[in-house]
């Protein structure tokens, strides 16, 4: 009677006669740690770090496939200039952690975490940093191919850019390595700004002026600022740049024209 009667509270209760399951995933909302040897770990890496007397520590780093470095900082807000320095790095037992060695100033190495796309900063212990901003301590992979060139304007929410004989200049921008600086022109007048690179292709431009010369036509040049002041991201292809919007709409389409 025993067999049987277990046989049919199995068939009523199927859960009760299974055996339970490890799991060997990892906790919902644990990050997974990120080998250099699964990554393309080599490029340059750049962010707005926290600081307690400015208004960031703009860093820049370097990282090169000899497992060499040049790290740059400059303190915004503060006159003092950049400073640079340079040697080589090595990774710990698991490859997770690179840290710096021959770092100058620095009484022991400095250690970063390596994700996708981006090295967060850590303690001098080598552990997470702790409080508020925690989430600030962390340098984005740049696309070197957005940078230091000329874009030259092509077309503004979604149409054509019109030759026009009256302009100054080909209207156009470019994104600056150092320092974040943006430079372009409007067709009538230069323009400057900054801009901030983030993940997941997030590009944000502030502070974006002018100089103030009147000309003809200057529509395209007001909206060329509006386009700027509303872009959330950017798509790279090729030789082609385009400005959306934070729904993913069109707002320019920039062509590169290297040697400009």
């Amino acid at each position: 009677m025993k067999p049987l009667l277990f046989f049919l509270l199995c068939l009523i209760l199927p859960l009760a006669c299974t055996s339970p399951q490890r799991s060997t995933s990892t906790e919902a909302g644990e990050a997974a740690d990120v080998s250099y040897q699964a990554v393309d770990w080599p490029g340059t890496y750049r962010g707005l770090l926290p600081c307690a007397d400015c208004a960031g520590i703009e860093t820049v780093m370097e990282l090169n496939p000899d497992q060499t470095y040049v790290l740059t900082t400059r303190y915004e807000g503060k006159e003092a200039a950049m400073v640079q320095s340079q040697g080589s790095f090595h990774w710990n037992e698991a490859g997770t952690t690179l840290i710096l060695e021959n770092e100058e100033g620095a009484d022991r190495p400095t250690y970063y975490k390596l994700g996708e796309g981006q090295l967060t900063q850590l303690d001098r212990q080598g552990q997470p940093i702790a409080g508020a901003l925690a989430d600030k301590y962390v340098l984005q992979k740049l696309d070197l191919a957005l940078l230091n060139r000329f874009w030259r304007l092509a077309a503004l929410n979604g149409r054509p850019l019109v030759p026009d004989p009256d302009r100054r200049q080909e209207p156009h921008i470019r994104l600056l390595l150092e320092g974040s600086r943006l430079q372009g022109h409007g067709g009538c007048n230069s323009l400057s700004g900054s801009y901030r690179l983030e993940g997941g292709n997030r590009l944000r431009f502030s502070q974006v002026a002018s100089t103030r010369m009147a000309c003809p036509n200057m529509e395209p040049e007001v909206q060329l600022h509006k386009v700027l002041e509303g872009a959330d991201r950017y798509h790279l292809s090729g030789d082609s740049l385009q400005l959306l919007s934070p729904q993913g709409s069109p707002l320019a389409l920039f062509v590169a024209e290297d040697g400009k």
